[in-house]
């Protein structure tokens, strides 16, 4: 979910936004409102957004966005979170090679390159 906020922009509109609606925050990222409905819901339950039970605002807490934006620049943490999709892709391939040997090629670690120039950036 860190990984998703981060490649859609989530966390920077956040970061700008007084307590919205999710209607209000899918609209200023230019998203579907469902998705950013259920991405929302999972930041809430991991306690990193915070959520008015009546009015239906979300808030991400300052604590968080002070390292999951891109103004958080080269401490921004979300980036890391890319890797886990990175190597995710890659798993069954490093299993198997580490029975059979032989490796993996460069070009199955899809968005690798894309990954480590935001990591560097």
């Amino acid at each position: 979910m860190a990984s998703i906020g981060h490649r859609t922009g989530l966390f920077d509109v956040l970061r700008e936004l007084p307590p919205a609606t999710s209607e209000e925050i899918a609209t200023r990222a230019g998203l579907n409102e469902r998705y950013v409905r259920e991405w929302l819901s999972a930041m809430v339950t991991a306690g990193v957004i915070a959520v008015h039970p009546v009015a239906n605002r979300f808030l991400l807490l300052a604590e968080y966005a002070a390292f999951l934006t891109r103004a958080a620049a080269a401490d921004n943490v979300a980036v890391l979170a890319h890797y886990i999709a990175v190597l995710h892709g890659v798993e069954d391939d490093i299993v198997a090679g580490s029975t059979r040997g032989g490796g993996v090629p460069y070009e199955k670690y899809l968005r690798f390159h894309e990954v480590m120039a935001e990591d560097s950036g």
